[in-house]
């Protein structure tokens, strides 16, 4: 929690997201002195619900959850505020800008944006029914499936780490993807195939979640074999790829035909004092270790934004000089 008075302050960069980008982005713009505030809805973002990461330098194997933990903790101590809470509009008013959530509006100099992506939905009726009640886009917590009967939908490696990853907790398994191949790395595919109790189902969707207070069963149909099943399930975790959701800034900064947001190579948009990081720009790569820079360019960029602003100069940063 955040003090109130704190709230009633303008600060100097607002950071919407708390991923990857918006978690470094905290630490580099709180680190070089600007009053730095997070808005994002939970953090962590994508990286926090990834099983293993093998490949963020220095880490060796790691966590997700355990990773962003540390970038959090990381930039709380060098005195960013977080609330969660979800940014819902951003205006431009004198100068300065205004985030707004449904509690609150937080009055800022500059913003970067670092909401990523949102995870895509099944497209089934009743799925808002059952978020949360058995149906989710993330495994943060593999306790939460142990003895239970789980359906993991996706075919990609977020899907197949989550079905690794939770196969000594749940009873029973079963991954679902709509294609006739999985897309995962073969490593992850190996990994897979060794376990005894998930079961793999090509050429086939979720059609139908059905329960009372909670998620109770889920209805697939198998398309190469004409052939619809169903199973009392206790949980359906969704891993079926991201989208861009940039309603948020539309109108405010550059779109590219993707939603995408454009920005140049100092993570800059095209509205002065708005800076934007990680996946939900148009940066290439999708990669922990590339969003983490992105954010940390984005925050400098800022910070001299501000000084500038304040008409001050920006200072000395890490290996040259910036503005």
């Amino acid at each position: 929690m955040v003090d109130d008075d704190i709230l009633g302050m303008t600060y100097d960069v607002c950071i919407i997201g708390g991923g990857a980008a918006g978690l470094t982005a905290g630490i580099f713009a709180a680190r070089r002195g600007l009053t730095t505030i997070i808005l994002t809805k939970d953090f962590g973002g994508q990286t926090a619900s990834t099983a293993e990461i093998e490949n963020y330098p220095g880490f060796g194997r790691v966590e997700g959850l355990d990773l962003m933990k540390t970038f959090l903790d990381n930039a709380l101590s060098f005195g960013c505020a977080i609330v969660y809470e979800e940014a819902l509009s951003i205006q431009a008013v004198d100068g300065m800008y205004a985030c707004a959530t449904a509690a609150r509006t937080i009055e800022c100099l500059s913003v970067i944006l670092a909401f990523g992506k949102t995870p895509k939905s099944l497209g089934v009726s009743n799925e808002d029914v059952f978020f949360g009640k058995g149906l989710y886009y993330s495994a943060h917590d593999p306790e939460q499936f142990r003895d239970k009967t789980v359906v993991i939908v996706g075919g990609g490696n977020s899907a197949v780490q989550t079905a690794v990853r939770l196969s000594t907790f749940a009873k029973k398994m079963y991954v679902v993807h709509r294609r006739d191949v999985f897309r995962a790395e073969k490593v992850l595919l190996s990994r897979l195939d060794s376990i005894f109790h998930i079961e793999q189902i090509l050429n086939a969707h979720v059609t139908e979640l059905y329960g009372s207070d909670k998620l109770e069963g889920v209805r697939i149909e198998i398309s190469d074999k004409a052939e619809t099943k169903e199973w009392a399930v206790d949980a359906v975790i969704v891993h079926i790829g991201l989208e861009s959701k940039t309603a948020l800034v539309e109108g405010l900064v550059d779109l590219a035909i993707d939603k995408r947001i454009h920005i140049n190579a100092v993570c800059e948009t095209s509205r002065e004092g708005i800076f934007a990081a990680g996946d939900a720009t148009t940066v290439p790569y999708q990669q922990i270790v590339i969003s983490a820079g992105e954010g940390a360019k984005a925050a400098i960029s800022a910070y001299t934004y501000v000084q500038k602003k304040k008409g001050l100069r920006a200072l000395k940063v890490d290996w040259g000089f910036v503005g």
